[in-house]
């Protein structure tokens, strides 16, 4: 029997007794994201994180997140230990037939995912294949070489890489995430900037020709774990700013889709940073190609959504925050203006723009319910 074979068999056999439990290695367990991950995967009836890993480890995890209660005393290990023995002991489980099915969720900075999914992989060699790899970061979100360069300004560390991962927004891939041994988490600007521009551009009905204006506003947590000046609360409390004006990162992945379906508009995206914690919300106002019916544009909304559990259509009144914040939903809204169709978006950027959609999607890999440990209802209040 194959290396492969063993590791898929004794996989398939811990349902014997119910349901299959996958094993989950969480990298760079110290950060926002990966507290919001870690969090989610507690609740989730299928996943077990058996290490949390950190640059030098002795952390208890809940001396990192003192909310994640239900890890005990679990103790993060350093990063050498874990690609040391931990790697060691699972390459020799494997090869005995003993090894779950095991996945790293890389929640590390943008720009050292590759280098380290690159390190491991030629560590591991062989065994690489058996372990399915779910990226938080932006490292992997684009496949073209050319694309990532032009946006990230210098060249991908893993080019060989970018191809084998799956794009992990699901309202967009659908099916292709079925079996997916690497996940690429989409930016939380990106999923807003997607799900509300894609199904109109997808019917055709979007003037590629004319601009695109599009504007978002994001709360702190957006910054992540470590406070700066502008990110710090009594900086940001009762502020409003906008900033990456010059073109923000998340763009590239709006265009990546469009140049998929042949469209490359001129876009002008504008963040903002907004006096709240968890939140994004979105105006697109987009170009018609010719007068359309607000029945028309439910119609395709309906058709691409309808069936999605994350993603809310109103049939009325504009989305706000307090129906997404802490959930994975994103509500959508629209209004038709003579020549123009302006979508309003709200989603919470941890978890339908981070944690929670990486789950979503890793959920879809392993062809379990894509609802599996996520909420669908937004808290209320903030």
């Amino acid at each position: 029997m194959s290396l492969a074979t063993r590791s898929l068999t004794h996989a398939s056999s811990t349902g014997v007794n119910g349901p299959a439990v996958h094993d989950l290695w969480v990298l760079g367990a110290g950060g926002m994201m990966a507290g919001e991950f870690l969090r989610l995967a507690a609740a989730h009836p299928q996943l077990k994180v058996r290490h949390a890993i950190t640059r030098n480890g002795g952390e208890k995890l809940s001396e990192l997140h003192p909310h994640l209660t239900h890890f005990g005393d679990l103790s993060c290990v350093g990063f050498e230990e874990f690609s040391t023995r931990i790697l060691s002991k699972w390459v020799c489980d494997l090869e005995e037939g003993r090894a779950a099915s095991t996945w790293l969720v890389a929640a590390l900075p943008h720009g050292q995912a590759a280098g380290t999914w690159a390190r491991l992989r030629a560590e591991l060699k062989t065994a690489a294949q058996e372990l399915g790899v779910v990226d938080l970061s932006a490292d992997y979100r684009l496949d073209d070489p050319e694309l990532y360069e032009r946006w990230y300004g210098g060249p991908h560390p893993d080019v060989s890489a970018m191809k084998e991962f799956v794009y992990g927004l699901p309202e967009a891939m659908g099916k292709s995430l079925s079996g997916a041994r690497r996940i690429a988490a989409p930016g939380c600007f990106a999923t807003a900037l997607q799900l509300a521009c894609l199904p109109p551009a997808r019917a055709g009905i979007l003037d590629g020709d004319a601009p695109w204006i599009l504007h978002a506003a994001t709360g702190s947590s957006g910054s992540g774990a470590k406070p700066k000046t502008q990110t710090h609360h009594p900086y940001r409390h009762g502020n409003f700013w906008s900033y990456a004006s010059d073109g923000h990162r998340h763009e590239a992945e709006l265009q990546q889709a469009l140049l998929a379906i042949g469209l490359n508009p001129v876009v002008t995206f504008l963040p903002h940073s907004g006096p709240w914690s968890r939140g994004i919300h979105l105006s697109a106002v987009l170009p018609l190609t010719e007068p359309v019916t607000r029945a028309r544009v439910q119609a395709l909304f309906q058709e691409s959504y309808g069936e999605r559990p994350f993603v809310h259509v109103l049939a009325e009144g504009v989305p706000d925050l307090r129906r997404v914040v802490g959930s994975n939903v994103a509500a959508l809204g629209f209004r038709v203006l003579e020549n123009t169709l302006v979508v309003e978006l709200t989603l919470d950027n941890l978890i339908k723009g981070g944690s929670g959609q990486a789950l979503q999607a890793l959920n879809l890999a392993l062809d379990l319910p894509e609802t599996t440990g996520l909420s669908t209802t937004g808290m209320g209040t903030l």
